[in-house]
């Protein structure tokens, strides 16, 4: 979790009663940094259980006005992205061709299963970014020999 007035990490603690609190860091460490302290105090662990689930409950109630337009804008952003990236289009091809088959493809590193509906979002997602990088690098590469001649 980030601390939303000082941007530091909370991190996980037990009071002598026996209960979890997570603490802001910038709330411990601040003085040390020069910053001044955190004004936040320790929040419980049960407090933080109970406002997720309560943010849970209400998405699930409410997920026509918040969930549904958030992802058809995600739909809209990948097929705009697909449109400009030919390769990608043929990588969820042979994704979709392998589903239809009942063989899903789980890429475990980045955590994308194409069992899930909003894998395939994901997958395109990260081939526009490894295309994209790819583009930084060979111009990073390409500039530098542009230059000197």
């Amino acid at each position: 979790m980030i601390c939303g007035k000082c941007g530091a990490t909370f991190y996980r603690t037990v009071d002598r009663h026996g209960a979890n609190n997570w603490v802001c860091s910038g709330h411990k460490d601040g003085n040390r940094n020069g910053k001044g302290a955190c004004p936040n105090l320790p929040v419980r662990e049960r407090d933080i259980y109970t406002a997720f689930i309560r943010m849970y409950n209400k998405l699930r109630l409410h997920e026509g006005i918040i969930l549904r337009p958030a992802l058809d804008q995600m739909e809209a952003l990948e097929s705009a992205v697909q449109r400009e990236n030919p390769a990608m289009l043929d990588c969820l091809e042979a994704v979709r061709m392998l589903k239809a088959c009942g063989v899903g493809v789980i890429f475990e590193k980045e955590g994308i299963s194409t069992f899930e509906k909003s894998g395939e979002v994901v997958l395109s997602m990260c081939c526009e970014f490894a295309r994209k990088e790819s583009e930084t690098i060979t111009r990073n590469l390409i500039y530098p020999v542009w230059r000197r001649s």
